[in-house]
This record gives structure tokens, sequence and C-alpha cells, in this order.
């Protein structure tokens, strides 16, 4: 029962909300995240009045967080301004006050500058953030795809003793390296009962993911169909040359749940995805796959489902 009630809260929130304003569920992209260990945010729909995430437009954000790195914080809606214009004042709607341990939210904001969602950890007493994950139009994500936010995880934040604004200060660009975080969209999936893999951040050397990127994917998952398994990132190609694995693409793990992180160079054009393979050797049992929002357009309506299934019963 403790479960449903916070659910029961959202929806009867979200239900209050479009008694005023028409608010419309509407497609998204994930862009720029990163976390320090244990904690996660993970966006799950996102309400607007206009979904162009533009001044004055109005969005409503539904999802699940988990915070391990500190006691408590505030979780909060905020937007990333492009151009310095002053701080604006910041509305109860658009922070939640949690404790450590994980729970879903809601926030609310009416966007106040041209700029950058984003979906953050605060400490509770007040100072710089430790934690964000941004969202918003495909051509938005596209434009902070280089954005570092490393600045996030020092191991000692300075502390204002003052709550951010709806608008805050924009990031500092990465320098030129290996890898960066990208905007990436989530395709088709499909896992046995009580298992799943979740992708929480990607990093890449192009943001295109094509043959010769380099690409590192961070996530977590849960393994109960099996004892032990391993999770592999890999890509789908027509290219007849079989797939190399090389040791930075999978992980042994057993039963139960966890944290990934994964490394590949591209070797072929094709359909990144994340997947479950039996501990010694066979068939894949559930994958997720990710990418452009082209590419996961192109295989919108592959049916894991069923191949799962067939697969489970052989």
């Amino acid at each position: 029962m403790k479960a449903i009630l916070p659910l029961l809260v959202l929806l009867c929130s979200l239900a209050g909300l479009r008694a005023d304003v028409d608010f419309r569920e509407g497609p998204f992209t994930l862009g720029p995240s990163t976390f320090r260990e244990g904690d996660t945010i993970t966006i799950e729909k996102v309400y607007a009045v206009e979904g162009t995430f533009e001044p004055d437009d109005q969005i409503v954000v539904r999802g699940f967080y988990r915070l391990g790195s500190h006691d408590a914080a505030s979780l909060s809606l905020y937007v990333t301004q492009k151009t310095k214009g002053g701080r604006t004042s910041t509305h109860p709607d658009q922070q939640l006050q949690v404790v450590q341990g994980s729970g879903p939210f809601e926030l609310r904001l009416k966007v106040p500058t041209e700029g950058y969602a984003h979906v953050s950890f605060y400490p509770a007493g007040g100072g710089n953030g430790f934690g964000c994950a941004y969202f918003g139009t495909r051509a938005q994500m596209a434009e902070i795809r280089h954005w570092d936010l490393k600045y996030y995880l020092k191991d000692e934040p300075e502390k204002s003793g003052k709550q951010e604004s709806s608008a805050d200060v924009r990031p500092v660009w990465s320098e030129a390296g290996d890898v960066r975080p990208v905007a990436y969209t989530v395709g088709p999936s499909a896992f046995l009962p009580g298992d799943f893999i979740e992708v929480e951040s990607v990093e890449a050397s192009n943001d295109d993911f094509e043959k010769g990127d380099t690409v590192v994917v961070r996530g977590r998952y849960r393994l109960e169909s099996q004892e032990a398994a391993s999770i592999l990132f890999t890509v789908t190609s027509n290219d007849p040359k079989p797939i190399p694995n090389t040791p930075e693409q999978w992980m042994r793990i057993q039963r139960g749940s966890g944290t990934f992180e994964l490394r590949l160079k591209l070797p072929a054009d094709g359909y990144p995805h994340l997947g479950f393979y039996p501990k010694g050797s066979g068939t894949g049992f559930g994958s997720l796959y990710f990418g452009t929002e082209d590419q996961m357009d192109e295989i919108k309506d592959w049916d894991l489902q069923s191949r799962l299934r067939r697969n489970d019963n052989s």
C-alpha cells in the first residue's frame, strides 16, 4: 500500500493540472547527464502545453530518483539559460525534498528563459548541484552534446546557503578528448519477467553512432530470470563480417541488481544495443536498443518480445 500511495498522489496532481491547462504527453530527447555513485534520476514522461520547452511553455516531468550519496537533497527542475540574464524566482512546484533512498517524482515549471531544461540534485541546505539529467527537444540536446558536466562531481561542493533559481548558469564546454556526453534516444526493448537494463548516460567520440565511433554507456540492471549471465554491448548490423568481442564491452553478473559501464568502438554501421546472454554461451534473452532518433525510428516496429518468447521456449 505504501508503494501505491505516491503514484496515486502523482496521478491526482497531474489530473489537477490538466483541469487548468491543457497538458499533453509528448516526445523528448535525453541529453547529457552525470551522477555521483549511488545516485540516479530517470525521466520517464514529460507533459507540456506547447512541447517546445521555450519561454512560457509549461512542463510537467515525471520519473524516479535514487539518492545514495547524501542523507537528503532537493530534487529540482531548472533551466540552464543560453545567455546571462539574471535570476528568476523558484516556485515550490519545481522542487521536491527527498531523503536517501528511491522513489517517484513529479515536478512542474513554467519555462522562464531560453535554455536547456534539467532535473538535478542539490544539497538540502543549499549549495551547488551534485548530479543532473538534461532533456528537451532533439535540436536543443544536439546543441549541448559537448557539455562537460564533471564539475557536478566535485568532492566538496561549495555551499552558498542559497537556493538556485529557475534559470541557472551555463556549464563550460568540454575540451576535445576521447568521448563526451551526447544525446541519445532509447528504442525497442524486451526482457524476461524480473529482468531489465536501463541506460543512464552515454558518452561518445561522435554523436551519430556510426562505424568507428567510440561509445561508453553507463546504466543499471536487474537479473532475476537466471542465476548468472553476461551483459554485452554490441551492434546489430547487416555487415557479414563477424563482430569481435573485447573485454570492455561485456561484464559477468549474478542474480540481483547493479550498475555497469561498457565501452565499444563501433565495428560496423547498425543499431547499438545492450543484451543479457547466458553464462556459458547461447542466444540472448533480453535486449535494449539506443542510438540517434533516426536510427531508432528505423527499427521502431521491431518485435523483440515475440523473438524473446521463441528463444525462451526453445
